[in-house]
């Protein structure tokens, strides 16, 4: 995004971290007021952020109890990236790119596909 882009989106991405943090306040643990597995709570963040830029929706992220197809989102999402490690290693998805035969590449292939109808379902049932 160019700099002059991103002074539209200032006030609402400010929103959005306001936000982030009082959601962090609602799950910290009252003992330390620490988290213990924060990289999921930045995942959220990041994928309403992005989602807000590229759609112009927001998608309730960061809320405690997330809509279930958003879940399964994140979960796809989650399990796409590690499936890198394999596919960058093993060479078999390019020699036998047939979903049958290659493991990695088939379940790489069913989360992109997860992603891609959420992407179209959003896109198209958000208000212009």
């Amino acid at each position: 995004m160019r700099p002059k882009s991103a002074h539209f989106y200032i006030d609402d991405l400010k929103k959005l971290s306001q936000d982030f943090i009082e959601y962090i306040k609602l799950i910290r643990s009252e003992h330390d007021k620490t988290i213990d597995n924060f990289l999921p709570e930045i995942y959220r963040f990041t994928f309403e952020s992005i989602s807000f830029i590229a759609m112009d929706i927001r998608l309730g992220c960061l809320q405690q109890n997330i809509d279930p197809e958003l879940a399964r989102v994140f979960q796809a999402t989650n399990q796409f990236l590690g499936s890198f490690g394999a596919l960058r290693t093993s060479l078999s998805w390019r020699l036998l790119p047939n979903p049958r035969w290659n493991k990695a590449y088939r379940e790489a292939q069913d989360n992109l596909d997860i992603l891609l109808d959420f992407g179209k379902k959003t896109h198209s049932n958000r208000k212009i």
